[in-house]
């Protein structure tokens, strides 16, 4: 089972790797100029993702390996992606970023022990999925976001 530091660690990985492949794909002319706040907003982004990434075992506290529940479920991965794609339709730019980072570093979390022995519940108190099943859904939100997301205006950065 993952410590609460490679929960962090990797939440903050994942969420910096991702925020800097999408900003730099959505503001390319934007960059060169621009290099300090893209690093400064990749540095926030690292910053969500290490304290985020342990929510799971805030709301379902890790007693034993078998203490996931509705938080730890692939559904509710799901649900994650859902309100990320909703926020990116419905919301402004620096909002629907907010939900997004939020969504990674949870998902990282969700990646990390779906790779363990026990999986990820598919509903809480079910029968679980390997961890394969969990990174297949991991990046099929993933992607669902990443395609579902406005064009930036020029004005943004």
């Amino acid at each position: 089972m993952p410590s609460g530091a490679e929960h962090q660690l990797y939440g903050a990985l994942i969420t910096g790797g991702v925020s800097a492949t999408f900003l730099y794909q959505r503001y390319k002319p934007f960059v060169a100029k621009n290099v300090s706040r893209i690093a400064g907003l990749v540095a926030l982004a690292a910053v969500v993702g290490y304290f985020v990434a342990v929510f799971p075992d805030r709301f379902e506290p890790a007693t034993s390996p078998q203490h996931w529940d509705f938080f730890h479920s692939i559904t509710f991965m799901l649900l994650l992606a859902l309100l990320t794609v909703w926020a990116w339709k419905k919301l402004a730019t620096i909002w629907a970023g907010s939900v997004s980072l939020f969504s990674l570093a949870y998902g990282s979390h969700l990646l990390l022990d779906g790779w363990t022995p026990y999986g990820l519940p598919w509903l809480f108190g079910s029968a679980t999925a390997g961890g394969i099943i969990s990174t297949i859904v991991f990046f099929c939100g993933l992607i669902l976001v990443f395609a579902t997301s406005r064009k930036p205006r020029s004005t943004v950065l």
